[in-house]
């Protein structure tokens, strides 16, 4: 059985701690299934710098590019000091993420993970490719 298995048997996350950052990490290390992944994703809370348009905060160009996203309000701060910001559920903004653009999970800290934004949407539609099966998935 699967961590996101076992979770979701459980009744969802609560009560049972885990780190969004250290499942990412174990994704990308092929430690951990895109199954596990898109789980923690879709329930973990993630905060991004809110632009002055409607969107997020892209960094580069479409292809190269990524959207900084945090996994908690410390972490932004840490990052972009004092911004206007907004939080929804991974399963709402990834999805959102445009085309072409990874993901940085806690840009500019030690705990730093880049994904590729297919990477976490795949799962949630039934895949259960990990790292190891789609290297390119870190890239």
């Amino acid at each position: 059985m699967s961590q996101a298995e076992a979770l979701s048997s459980a009744g969802g996350t609560q009560g049972i701690a885990f780190s969004l950052s250290d499942v990412a990490r174990r994704f990308r290390l092929g430690e951990a299934s895109g199954e596990e992944l898109s789980f923690v994703f879709g329930e973990a809370m993630l905060y991004c710098v809110k632009p002055e348009q409607p969107g997020f905060m892209a960094v580069g160009e479409p292809g190269a590019g990524f959207v900084p996203m945090y996994s908690s309000e410390i972490a932004l701060a840490r990052a972009e000091g004092e911004c206007e910001w907004f939080a929804a559920k991974g399963v709402d903004l990834v999805p959102q993420v445009p085309e072409g653009y990874g993901i940085v999970l806690d840009h500019g800290s030690d705990a730093e993970v880049t994904l590729a934004a297919w990477a976490i949407k795949r799962p949630w539609k039934e895949s259960t490719t990990t790292a190891e099966e789609a290297p390119d998935a870190a890239d």
